[in-house]
């Protein structure tokens, strides 16, 4: 699954999204989103895809990363740690 097969380009929320509306975001945009994130980790660390999903874990309920614009795909968070 990659972040381009799924319609998020459109995705954008307010500054401070209300749970309601990151609750609102599609399984699937999700799960490319927590993807991306374990790729990243792993291409910094020169890591293995399965270290990565061990060390993010499971997709928690999305947070935003705080921004003067408005709130887009990849200032999203779908773990805990913040030092990726």
């Amino acid at each position: 699954m990659s972040w381009e097969w799924w319609a998020i380009h459109n995705l954008v929320l307010p500054l401070e999204p209300e749970y309601k509306s990151l609750k609102a975001i599609p399984w699937e945009a999700r799960l490319a989103l927590h993807y991306f994130h374990v790729m990243r980790w792993c291409e910094k660390r020169r890591k293995c895809l399965k270290d990565g999903f061990i060390r993010l874990g499971p997709i928690r309920l999305l947070r935003a990363v705080p921004s003067r614009n408005a709130v887009g795909f990849f200032d999203l968070r779908t773990f805990e740690d913040d030092n990726e």
